[in-house]
């Protein structure tokens, strides 16, 4: 697959080599010739049933188009080709995924706090353009929270009832967990307090990406539970 993005990508990309490959496309390594700069470029195929893209394509390209953000992974360039288009991205020689599973390497507590920060950052700029994430497994990751949190309550979450078909909802019941138990040891007792103040069934009680960065996590002297 890496040969046909050869024959549709532009003179100034020199093909490298396979990155990866996922339910999403091809991702691979290439020379930007015009600035020398190595970037990644990623193969998208997915049409729907009528042969066009997928409107959730459409919206990720228009995402990154309108960031521009040290914190987010730079847009550079786009190309079509017979099955979809191709993304040029800078080059990024890990990700955050491979570094937390990096068992030789493990991140040290001010690692884990730069790239928390970096998180942040990079939502609260995403935030202030009205952008939004949007996923594919919402049920799953609202019965993870109901899981941690506890089935919720209006007297939690008043705005509750105001959901539609609030009804006909009908939630699992979890009596919920504490956070120390679910955190491992040791662990420190800000990091506790920011996943609680962040994981709130009610939005107005829960920190928003701007106070999340002047939370006391990111001034504090550590202390181990």
């Amino acid at each position: 697959m890496s040969t046909m993005m050869e024959e549709y990508a532009p003179p100034r990309y020199k093909i490298l080599g396979k990155i990866g490959e996922g339910v999403h496309g091809l991702v691979v390594k290439a020379l930007d010739q015009k600035t020398n700069q190595f970037v990644a470029i990623k193969k998208l195929s997915l049409k729907n049933k009528n042969g066009g893209i997928q409107l959730s394509t459409l919206r990720e390209i228009k995402v990154l188009q309108n960031c521009n953000y040290e914190h987010i992974i730079t847009l550079i360039d786009m190309f079509p080709d017979v099955s979809g288009p191709s993304l040029v991205f800078e080059y990024m020689p890990f990700t955050l995924y491979s570094k937390l599973k990096d068992e030789h390497k493990p991140l040290c507590r001010r690692d884990i706090k730069n790239y928390a920060r970096m998180l942040f950052k990079g939502l609260k700029y995403m935030h202030e353009l009205n952008l939004m994430h949007r996923g594919t497994t919402d049920i799953e990751q609202l019965a993870l929270v109901i899981r941690t949190l506890g089935t919720p309550r209006v007297s939690d979450w008043p705005e509750l009832q105001q959901l539609p078909d609030y009804h006909k909802i009908r939630f699992p019941y979890s009596k919920g967990d504490v956070w120390e138990n679910l955190f491992p040891s040791p662990t420190i007792r800000e990091e506790i307090k920011l996943v609680d103040a962040l994981i709130k069934y009610n939005p107005k009680k829960r920190l928003t990406a701007n106070k999340a960065l002047n939370h006391e996590y990111f001034a504090s002297n550590f202390k181990v539970v």
